[in-house]
């Protein structure tokens, strides 16, 4: 068992829990209730915390990995955790490189396949001296071994002849006849020169002057030679190079086939634009001609790339298999089969990740895993369904059940339905969030959880449901892509992932930002909040901008001379420049993820010590950066600005976040809800009256309980004259809507 005793992590109030190994958990509960505090902040905190201390030890830096705040974790084996936290991907990441196909395929190209000269296409085959020898002991018969040698200017001509006579050579081939050196005027030497290094008649008794001759015939010909028998010529290269063109090759590793390192095209750097233009050396290929140069049946690197999963799959079952390829092809066609499992089998290799739809990015996340083959190890999921239709959340399923079945043990942080449904056992954190979570008030099996007097148990049993469509009419209508959009109503935009929801949506704030009646609008999706360590509730809402001038105005900050710039966590003056007001310290680790730990200097308190002395209301700029919303509402009530910012952030669900929590730490649906706190905070000093919510997917990562106060949250904004027009998979938020607009699968 993995036992854990007395987790105090974030809101965890001593939580001890044994979990089976080689099971599939789940662990619910609202937002904020601790679920990710013991799934993420613990179980996997401490995993990793190990696994670097094992790894790379005191003299990289791990060894400063804070322990999570736990009495006792016993039995833990490697973690692995998939989390939506940080930024989105790299414009670089393609299916390809981000399920490790890429990194497969360039080895396969680079050890099966063909070096092709850039400048005439000549293929280059580089051979071992050993390979040349038993080449050309095949056929018996006078052999003569020629070295291809460029001399100089006319006039060095017999100062060439006598250093090739003086090094033991006596015959140069020139015009296609092999004639004594002394017999050779100079005028009659050509640019390249061949010199007779053996004539030899071949047989096996031979093979010791053989392997001598191809020996010296590849040094002074600088790994060209070239074999003469009976009037044709066999040439040979025992390095990349293109006798033709005079012209060497960089040697075929994997490495020079990826557009990250060796490979990279040098003008653009591997990115495929140069100044937000296709680069014109690569075509935005991002490759070097080197790398494009390469073929291995038929097709060069990119010309794989640019097929789907399904068909790549098909050719490479094809694919004759040695013993250095065969393994690359069977663990290739397994990837491909599950990217092809999980309904990406029609999406080309080579898309970028961050043009796929948000559930097919959420499936690519799992089918990397389910790819490796890993056993024994305990992957950590936060929300695999999120924004995920029921259908595709079956597959999801049905992959975790793989990781399951191949000894691994599964936690999953999550929500749906579905998954609940198809676990071996449910944890229930709350009762609340914030300070009113942090235990467990359920554990059993999912039969027990229907008729548990908990809030997950009343939604999962259908005790509890959104409110019903009220159907009102709308105010107006603005024509988008060819469709009709309702304004003051909420309209719900539905379809399988990939049906264009998200685009219909970017199309549709773009028409109201310009349409008459509209004040303002608001577009917030997952990927709206800046994610640096530096960015946080309180600077991104903007409520720290009210706050600094209040702590520069205190009297210890009048007696200290202090303005607001001495609170900014983006300017010089006050903040701790030891992690440049964040808290953190970030610690490389190469290959591995960055991790981020406490700053050793100000303890993760942010700012110099004399302006942590300052305090307004009681309280120190660290504690109101460490304070929650529902915390501080109390206390700091009576400043509208500050209260209007406060409630804003409590009506979305996000009482419970700290108001400086890093921003590379938010889920997904906490980076949507922030943004749209900070609008509503904005929307209610101005009201409501013309402003269009366009919202992707707004109960992502929210427990239907949060989801029923958003909803309360969104019907006061539109009966004050909002229009709410949002991307959904979620059926109560449907059947809540005013309209509902069905995009067909493309």
């Amino acid at each position: 068992m993995i036992r854990i005793r007395g987790a105090r992590e974030h809101n965890l109030r001593g939580v001890d829990l044994d979990l089976a190994p080689g099971t599939l958990t789940v662990f619910v509960g609202r937002s904020g209730s601790g679920k990710s505090s013991l799934a993420f902040d613990t179980v996997h905190a401490e995993g990793q915390r190990r696994y670097l201390e094992a790894l790379v030890g005191r003299e990289r830096g791990a060894s400063s990995l804070a322990r999570p705040d736990v009495d006792l974790v016993e039995g833990l084996p490697p973690t692995i955790g998939l989390d939506q936290r940080g930024s989105g991907p790299s414009t670089r990441s393609t299916v390809a490189t981000s399920t490790d196909v890429a990194a497969l395929l360039r080895v396969l190209v680079a050890r099966a396949g063909t070096q092709h000269c850039p400048s005439c296409g000549e293929p280059v085959v580089p051979r071992t001296h050993d390979e040349i020898v038993a080449e050309l002991l095949r056929d018996e018969g006078r052999l003569e071994l020629d070295a291809p040698v460029r001399r100089g200017g006319s006039a060095e001509a017999r100062a060439f002849m006598d250093e090739v006579a003086g090094l033991g050579f006596s015959r140069m081939r020139i015009d296609g006849e092999t004639r004594r050196i002394e017999e050779i005027a100079p005028h009659q030497l050509p640019e390249v020169v061949r010199i007779v290094v053996d004539r030899i008649r071949v047989s096996a008794d031979k093979l010791g002057r053989l392997q001598d001759a191809v020996r010296t015939a590849a040094r002074v010909g600088r790994g060209v030679l070239i074999a003469h028998r009976s009037g044709v010529d066999t040439r040979f290269v025992d390095r990349p190079y293109c006798p033709s063109c005079d012209r060497s090759l960089p040697p075929l590793e994997p490495e020079l086939l990826s557009w990250y390192g060796a490979g990279a095209c040098k003008t653009c750097d591997g990115r495929g634009v140069v100044d937000e233009r296709t680069c014109e050396d690569c075509g935005g290929t991002r490759l070097c001609e080197e790398a494009r140069a390469v073929r291995y049946a038929g097709r060069d690197l990119l010309g794989w790339l640019d097929c789907s999963a399904g068909e790549l799959a098909r050719e490479a079952s094809a694919f004759a298999r040695t013993e250095i390829t065969g393994p690359v092809l069977d663990e290739l066609v397994q990837r491909l089969g599950v990217l092809d499992e999980v309904g990406l089998g029609t999406v080309s290799l080579h898309a970028p990740v961050a043009d796929l739809s948000a559930g097919e990015r959420q499936r690519l996340r799992i089918a990397r895993h389910v790819g490796g083959a890993l056993s024994g190890v305990v992957y950590v999921v936060d929300e695999p369904a999120a924004a995920l239709d029921d259908g595709e959340v079956e597959r999801v399923v049905g992959l975790l059940r793989k990781l399951v079945d191949a000894g691994n043990t599964v936690l999953v942080v999550e929500h749906h339905p579905v998954v609940i449904a198809a676990a071996d056992r449910v944890v229930e954190f709350g009762p609340g969030a914030g300070q009113q979570g942090g235990r467990i008030v359920f554990d059993g099996s999912v039969d027990a959880l229907r008729v548990a007097e908990t809030t997950t148990g009343a939604w999962f049993a259908g005790r509890a449901a959104l409110p019903a469509s009220r159907g009102r009419a709308p105010s107006g209508r603005l024509r988008v892509d060819g469709r009709e959009l309702p304004l003051g109503a909420v309209l719900a935009v539905t379809g399988p992932n990939g049906s264009g929801k998200s685009r219909l949506l970017e199309l549709a704030a773009t028409a109201a930002a310009e349409a008459e009646g509209v004040s303002r609008v608001v577009h917030a999706d997952q990927r709206s909040v800046p994610r640096s360590p530096r960015s946080n509730a309180a600077t991104y809402t903007g409520l720290w901008d009210v706050l600094r001038p209040l702590l520069a105005s205190t009297r210890e900050g009048r007696v200290r001379g202090f303005s607001a710039s001495q609170f900014s966590l983006n300017t010089n003056g006050g903040r701790c420049e030891a992690c440049k007001g964040s808290g953190l310290r970030r610690v490389t680790l190469n290959l591995l993820p960055d991790v981020f730990t406490r700053c050793p200097v100000c303890d993760g308190r942010r700012f110099a010590a004399d302006v942590l002395e300052v305090r307004w209301k009681g309280l120190s700029p660290d504690e109101l950066l460490a304070g929650s919303p529902s915390e501080l509402l109390p206390v700091l009530a009576g400043h509208p600005d500050l209260e209007r910012f406060l409630r804003a952030l409590v009506d979305v669900g996000l009482g419970y976040l700290p108001l400086g929590q890093p921003g590379h730490t938010l889920s997904g649906g906490e980076a949507q809800r922030l943004k749209l706190a900070r609008e509503l905070a904005r929307a209610t000093k101005r009201g409501a009256e013309g402003t269009v919510l366009v919202l992707d997917d707004p109960s992502s990562g929210l427990h239907p309980e949060d989801v029923r106060v958003l909803v309360g949250l969104l019907d006061q904004l539109v009966d004050a004259g909002a229009t709410v027009w949002m991307a959904t998979h979620h059926r109560g938020l449907v059947g809540w809507a005013d309209r509902e607009l069905a995009l067909p699968a493309r």
